[in-house]
């Protein structure tokens, strides 16, 4: 158990530093993009499956079947995400230039969803171009609200249980590498 949660606080430990590198360094833009949350995923569980191979495996007791391993990345995974979403909603709550960030990157994806969508009906330009304005007065008069912000204190429910979910699914999947191999003469 002890292992267990050492691991949960250095993956808690990686997010919060990557965290702070989009927040100080990287900039928001990227940090909202598909390309940081794709290259962060493949990171986090590259670092996982070595770590926890290496620190919930113990060699002098028993076999780390898949069942145990689940247990300990669940709980691993769960005090990471903790901690990452209470720092993230510490570090961006009142932040206003993230906020605006994310506004104007939801009213771009938005925007090209639906350039994509009309390209693909075989809309002309100036009928993508007139949905496009229809679209932005929408958002501007309130009709079409925005999401909301994330990292708001008032989500901070709603962001553990999603993280809880993940990290069943996370523990489910990673369990597959870091339980070990059985033998024959087990």
């Amino acid at each position: 158990m002890n292992n267990t949660v050492k691991l949960g606080l250095i993956l808690a430990a990686i997010s919060l530093i990557s965290t702070l590198l989009y927040r100080y360094v990287i900039g928001f833009d990227f940090m909202l993009s598909w390309k940081s949350g794709l290259a962060s995923f493949l990171i986090m569980i590259v670092i996982t499956i070595l770590l926890a191979r290496k620190m919930l495996r113990d060699p002098e007791g028993e076999r780390l079947g898949y069942g145990e391993a689940v247990k300990k990345l669940f709980l691993a995974y769960l005090i990471s995400t903790v901690i990452g979403v209470l720092a993230g909603a510490a570090l961006f709550s009142n932040d206003q230039e993230m906020k605006d960030t994310f506004k104007e990157f939801n009213i771009a994806t938005q925007e090209s969803g639906m350039r994509m969508g009309a390209s693909i009906a075989g809309a002309s330009e100036a009928d993508i171009e007139a949905q496009l304005e229809q679209h932005r007065e929408k958002v501007a008069s309130g009709e079409i609200p925005l999401p909301t912000y994330q990292y708001a204190w008032s989500n901070l429910p709603l962001a553990l249980f999603s993280s809880a979910v993940g990290a069943i699914f996370l523990a489910l999947l990673l369990a597959l590498f870091v339980k070990e191999k059985e033998t024959q003469y087990a």
